[in-house]
């Protein structure tokens, strides 16, 4: 996909999870290009990303039409990023809580017994540059390296669900206040705490830094 098709994918795509296209709109190929500037094969590609991520569907003698929202892929990382970018925020924020909630502790505990050496040295590290980054008030490499700690946990679970999860929760983590002020150690603390529990190998301790962390990430 070029970027100009992965534009406007990402402009309709957040057109229609923030409801300024409704269910059941038509969207022609021409209404598509009409909109956004691109060929006719561009936008065909488009489409069909999007078809593909359940938000618009295909119908005969239109070209396609907008969804209804029960058919999204929820689960996807592009559909998350729209929806979270739209009215319904705090909403698709507090299901997401919820899910972390459940999802990393049991992760971090699986991690704690299945993690390779090479994983528990990456998650370490990540660990480490995020108390760095937190000490020098470094909110980019603060928010980079919360979303690769994270990721490589549940990576190091040895659970393909989790892993493939990663990208999911990703995007539910807290951007943090744009004041660097406001980049926090004692998040950073809890961090580390998470990274010793699972290079230690201590699955239940691990499990209650997790905890810690989505509680203390909860709108």
């Amino acid at each position: 996909m070029t970027s100009l098709v992965a534009g406007v994918v990402d402009a309709l795509g957040a057109d229609i999870c923030a409801g300024r296209l409704a269910p059941g709109t038509a969207l022609t190929l021409e209404a598509v290009q009409e909109r956004t500037g691109v060929s006719r094969p561009a936008a065909r590609e488009a489409m069909s990303a999007l078809a593909t991520l359940g938000l618009v569907a295909p119908r005969r003698r239109i070209g396609f039409e907008v969804a209804d929202p029960e058919r999204w892929q929820r689960l996807a990382p592009e559909v998350m990023r729209w929806r979270l970018a739209g009215p319904a925020r705090d909403a698709v924020t507090a299901e997401l809580t919820a899910l972390r909630a459940l999802i990393e502790p049991a992760a971090a505990r699986a991690a704690a017994s299945a993690a390779s050496a090479s994983d528990r040295a990456e998650i370490a590290a990540r660990a480490g540059a995020l108390w760095s980054a937190a000490a020098g008030a470094d909110r980019g490499a603060f928010v980079a390296e919360d979303r690769a700690l994270h990721t490589a946990v549940l990576a190091a679970s040895g659970n393909s669900l989790f892993r493939a999860l990663g990208g999911l929760l990703a995007e539910s983590l807290p951007p943090r206040a744009p004041d660097a002020a406001h980049i926090s150690l004692e998040a950073a603390r809890r961090h580390l705490e998470l990274a010793e529990a699972i290079t230690a190998g201590d699955g239940e301790r691990a499990a209650a830094a997790a905890h810690a962390i989505a509680a203390a990430d909860a709108p």
